[in-house]
Formats: C-alpha cells, sequence, structure tokens
C-alpha cells in the first residue's frame, strides 16, 4: 500500500477531479503542491520522498479503476519527470569540469539517469551528445553512455513519446483516435543543425564519433537520414582524406549506403511512375471502350465511333506525355493513401540531387 502521506488532500482530490484542467493543475501547475513537492525534494536532496510520490501514484491512480483516476495519475507521473530538467542540466556541465575525476562520475552518473529514464532521455539528445563529443570527456565513460544512448535512439527515436506529451493530451473529450502520428521526443530535425555544425571538426575521436552516429542514424529506416545528406556531405566528404584509415573505412562505408538508399529510392520513384503510365493508358482503353460502346447504343455508325476512338488515341501519344501529363504526381496520386501492408525500402524518401550533385562537383573541382 502506498504511503497516504506522499501526497496531501488538496493534491488527491485535484487529480480525481472530473475536469481535466483541475487534474492537470493539482499535478503540473507551479502554483500547486506536487509541483513543489517534488522540487523541494530534488533541492533537499529526498529520493525517499520522491519514490514515496511516485509509488502513490501508480498504485491509487494510475493503476485505478475509474478513468479519472487514470488520467489524473498520469498527468501527476508527468510531473514526476520535471526531475529531469532539473537534474540533466549540472551533471551535463560536469562533462567539461577541469578534474578528470569529476568527468567520469558525471559520465556514470549521466548513464544511470538515462539507464532509468530510457526514452525520456531523449528529449536532451541534443546536450548528452554535445557533452559526450566534448574533446575533455572521459573516453571510458563515455563510451559506455554513448553506447547506452545509441541503443535507445534505436530502438525508441522513431516512437517514443515524452510524458509531458502524453499527459497533454489525455483530455476528457478527446476523441482522437490513439494511432495519431505523436511528437516523439527525439527530433531528426532538431538534431541536424548541430550535426551540420560539429561535421567540420578535424580531430580523429570526433571525427569517429560522428560517423559512429552517422551510422546508428542510418540504420533507422523510419528516420530516413539520407534526406538530410546535403547538410552534412560536405564535412563528411571530408573524412575521406583523415590520417586515420579507421575513420577513412567507416566515412567509405557509411557514404556506400547512402550511395545504395539514393539509387534504391529513385529506382522506387522510376518504378511508381511506370506503374502510374500503366494505369492511366489502361483506364484510358477502358473510358474508350465504354464509349464506343454507348455511341453504337445511340445509333451511330462504327466509322464514326472508330473516327473517335482514333482521336483521343492521338491525345495519348509520347508528346502528349511530355508535354502534358506530369507522370510524377499522377504516381503519387495513385499510391496516396492506399496502404499495401508493407514498407517498401526507397518508397516516399526525398532527395535533394540537386545539392548533392553540386557538393560533388565543387569536392571534385578543388581536388
Amino acid at each position: 500500500m502506498a504511503d497516504s502521506s506522499a501526497l496531501n488532500a488538496q493534491i488527491i482530490r485535484g487529480l480525481n477531479d472530473r475536469v481535466y484542467e483541475k487534474r492537470k493543475a493539482a499535478a503540473l501547475e507551479p502554483s500547486f503542491p506536487n509541483f513543489r513537492l517534488i522540487r523541494e525534494y530534488i533541492a533537499n536532496k529526498e529520493p525517499d520522498k520522491i519514490k514515496a510520490i511516485l509509488n502513490k501514484l501508480v498504485s491509487d491512480f494510475a493503476c485505478s479503476q475509474q478513468a479519472n483516476s487514470r488520467n489524473g495519475g498520469l498527468i501527476g507521473l508527468a510531473a514526476a519527470s520535471i526531475a529531469l530538467e532539473e537534474i540533466v542540466p549540472p551533471v551535463l556541465a560536469c562533462f567539461a569540469d577541469q578534474d578528470s575525476r569529476v568527468r567520469y562520475y558525471a559520465c556514470e552518473s549521466m548513464y544511470n539517469i538515462a539507464k532509468v529514464s530510457k526514452g525520456e532521455i531523449l528529449r536532451y539528445f541534443n546536450e548528452v551528445f554535445d557533452a559526450m563529443n566534448s574533446e575533455v570527456s572521459v573516453k571510458n565513460g563515455t563510451e559506455l553512455l554513448d553506447r547506452l544512448i545509441k541503443d535507445i535512439v534505436a530502438e525508441q527515436s522513431t516512437t517514443y513519446v515524452s510524458a509531458l506529451v502524453l499527459a497533454s493530451m489525455s483530455q476528457d473529450d478527446s476523441t482522437e483516435p490513439v494511432t495519431m502520428p505523436r511528437t516523439t521526443a527525439f527530433s531528426l530535425p532538431r538534431f541536424i543543425p548541430l550535426l551540420a555544425e560539429r561535421i567540420h571538426a578535424k580531430n580523429p575521436f570526433t571525427r569517429n564519433f560522428l560517423v559512429s552516429w552517422i551510422t546508428v542514424l542510418d540504420s533507422i529506416p523510419d528516420l530516413e537520414l539520407v534526406s538530410f545528406l546535403p547538410d552534412f556531405l560536405d564535412g563528411l566528404l571530408r573524412f575521406l582524406s583523415d590520417p586515420n584509415k579507421d575513420i577513412r573505412n567507416a566515412t567509405s562505408s557509411i557514404l556506400a549506403n547512402f550511395l545504395a538508399e539514393i539509387r534504391e529510392a529513385f529506382e522506387v520513384k522510376e518504378h511508381q511512375k511506370q506503374q502510374a503510365m500503366k494505369s492511366f493508358f489502361v483506364e484510358q482503353q477502358r473510358k474508350m471502350a465504354v464509349s464506343s460502346e454507348t455511341a453504337s447504343d445511340a445509333g451511330e455508325s462504327v466509322k464514326d465511333g472508330s473516327t473517335k476512338g482514333d482521336s483521343d488515341d492521338t491525345t495519348l501519344g509520347p508528346n502528349s506525355v511530355d508535354g502534358i501529363i506530369s507522370w510524377d504526381a499522377i504516381s503519387l496520386s495513385e499510391t496516396e493513401g492506399r496502404g499495401k501492408g508493407s514498407w517498401v525500402p526507397g518508397q516516399g524518401v526525398i532527395i535533394n540531387y540537386d545539392r548533392i550533385v553540386q557538393i560533388l562537383m565543387d569536392h571534385l573541382c578543388s581536388s
């Protein structure tokens, strides 16, 4: 049984309230007790009291048979995640400490935080990434943390939604289906500017670190890292001239993967275009056949019907295809909204060929 003193009567009453705004206020508003309690316990270094609050929220609210109580428990647990906002920044600051022992313990501390919080740590991915990439970081400590963060990203980057976001969505009258896309804690568009900035580093450790992360992110199909390739391709190509053989080999490997993905995306698009053309002509032939039958039933001559058919057919010649019909647009409309039941590699991937070619040309001209 959870400790009844963990939450006072005002909080319990608020979390059980039928009105969403009152439940939210009881858990998240800075002027209400639950929010203040957690902050105070963090400041006073009282983890047992924080644990008591969490146990109370889980046993009496999140696992309750009453829907209002379960919703209140969800919001209350989300409020507890503010602990990360209090804990993560000072730990990350210690990654740059002058004392190597402090840096090592900072890595160890962040490892434990990430291990417990799992997907929630992805809210701070950019900050953790930059801290691990620091030139003064402790190698042994960052290797373990780096491996853990990579595992979390690989498993949850495309699916995990922060508890804070989920809590804001748990409104009483919400009619949204549970399968609607959510805002995930990890954001590739938010990370790419940081990668584009760091990719011009010359430090061997940093370059190896960046290539390893690019490889991990590229291995996650739903992220479609290749769509952002022009943002960091220039710096990545410079890794090919690095004195370190391992860096050159790793860079060559990831560039080969990108090339294969680009080729795959192009082939898929061409196949869709051909299928669209085929479907278009089949549909036109069907319409002409129906038109001919209608004309015959109306007493029109076979000659007139043939002439009309020939006239319609001339509009489908090669010149018309090239000059009038947009097969790219047709190929998109043909597949839009029609799930095939399986994922096709390269399908829907957007490649900026112009920027990629320009970057490659610049490197060829300068070599």
